[in-house]
């Protein structure tokens, strides 16, 4: 079974990787998450996304990291089967 430290260990990788990227690749396109680049008659043109995708995903990271993944987590039911 996972940790508190092993869930740490790994949310904190992930947040790594995510603040790489968005430094490294995403802040060049802006904030915007959906960057249209044109319109066809087939429908819009969709560019690179913007660093505000990155800064969700590390918020949402953040908030399981502080509270924890509730009463629907996965570890509650494994938890309650192994009793």
């Amino acid at each position: 079974m996972l940790t508190a430290d092993h869930w740490l260990r790994l949310y904190g990788a992930w947040l790594g990787k995510d603040q790489h990227a968005m430094f490294t690749i995403h802040i060049h396109y802006g904030f915007s998450a959906v960057n249209t680049i044109g319109l066809t008659p087939e429908g819009p043109l969709f560019g690179p996304p913007g660093y505000e995708i990155n800064l969700l995903y590390i918020a949402g990271l953040i908030a399981l990291m502080l509270t924890g993944a509730g009463r629907f987590s996965v570890d509650r039911v494994i938890r309650r089967t192994a009793r």
